[in-house]
């Protein structure tokens, strides 16, 4: 699956690199400028609410910044999932435009896509969470130590073994995780029923494909380090989504 989405993922790549370093660049511009908005509202606004609104005041400004935040996270995954919906049209040789990209922005399709991506992120939270409660009961167990005299040695072996359990919860988190790889595939398709129908086929369709996965998603290490020069920043981000979605392409065509 590695090398065979790699190079149908670099061949659809072709002629569209502008196209993905502008999405990216938008995208970038895009949540810079909402986060602008937290400085407006503090130097504008929060003086006359905390005039005007008394004991009310930091609850409002509370809300205020959680509507920001939400308006961030919400432009972010719109601009996101609506390249993935691009790229996955060019994965299956079906006409993609521009329009696919802001497909997500309109309130109907929005809040479609903020149901399952916040259903799906609490999902991966749990799993998450789970896997490093050994990690966090070692962590403490060596905290409550650390207030009384023991050896050097205990001390290695239970650092030791919290940055092993966090590492271990890492690769599991990464397994048990990538069985829900093809659920926003699904979800952009509209190939699912309901919620619990989205997951079920996505793990059942990754069956046997995981260490493929994890595989294809390793080999893209290098081409990250390269982005700490900026520059191929919209080339490598392109290139990954696009392999991305060729390899759920050719997963969704076996079952």
């Amino acid at each position: 699956m590695s090398s065979e989405s790699r190079l149908k993922g670099r061949s659809l790549l072709i002629g569209a690199v502008p196209l993905f370093s502008l999405t990216l660049a938008v995208c970038l511009l895009l949540i810079f400028s909402l986060s602008l908005m937290s400085l407006v509202y503090r130097s504008a606004l929060v003086p006359y609410v905390d005039n005007h609104f008394g004991k009310y005041a930091p609850y409002i400004n509370l809300l205020a910044a959680a509507a920001i935040l939400f308006s961030v996270i919400g432009a972010y995954a719109a601009l996101k999932t609506g390249s993935d919906r691009y790229m996955l049209k060019k994965a299956e040789n079906v006409h993609a435009g521009a329009k696919d990209i802001f497909y997500y922005f309109s309130p109907r399709n929005f809040f479609s896509l903020l149901s399952v991506s916040t259903r799906l992120f609490m999902i991966r939270l749990c799993v998450f969470l789970f896997l490093n409660i050994p990690t966090v009961l070692c962590a403490l167990l060596l905290l409550s130590l650390s207030s009384s005299r023991f050896s050097a040695a205990v001390s290695a072996v239970l650092a030791a073994g919290c940055v092993a359990f966090f590492l271990s919860s890492i690769w599991f988190y990464m397994k048990l995780t990538s069985s829900l790889f093809l659920a926003r595939y699904y979800f952009i398709k509209g190939e699912y029923l309901n919620f619990r129908h989205l997951t079920a086929s996505s793990q059942n369709a990754m069956k046997g494909n995981i260490k493929s996965l994890c595989r294809l998603k390793l080999s893209f290490i290098g081409w990250f380090l390269l982005c700490i020069l900026i520059v191929p920043s919209g080339y490598v981000w392109g290139y990954y989504r696009q392999t991305l979605a060729a390899g759920a392409c050719e997963i969704m065509k076996l079952q």
